[in-house]
């Protein structure tokens, strides 16, 4: 007989209205898009914290910094050009990138 597991499931509207606890390591999946999350977004109970104070989480990490990073050179006169990306270097000389 095959085994299936079921993950508790329900809308954004739902899961409001009852508020659970959900149990250590219990995943929740809230079906549709509400709360200005995408269907399919999911929270993970830890046995004392109610459903509405549990961060969304799961298969996704956090966001990771924005705005600038690294550092770029633009250079017109086709002589070589400097980017750092986050770490990764790529050289551009005449045109030809290199490195990564």
């Amino acid at each position: 007989m095959p085994i299936q597991i079921q993950f508790r499931r329900g809308t954004y509207a739902a899961w409001v209205a009852a508020d659970p606890v959900l149990a250590d390591g219990e995943m929740a999946i809230q079906t549709d898009a509400g709360g200005g999350e995408q269907p399919q977004a999911l929270k993970i109970g830890d046995g004392a914290t109610a459903w509405s104070s549990l961060a969304y989480g799961g298969l996704r990490g956090p966001t990771g910094p924005t705005g600038p990073h690294g550092t770029s050179v633009n250079n017109l006169d086709g002589g070589e050009a400097a980017t750092n990306y986050g770490g990764i270097g790529a050289t551009a000389t005449g045109g030809n990138a290199q490195g990564i």
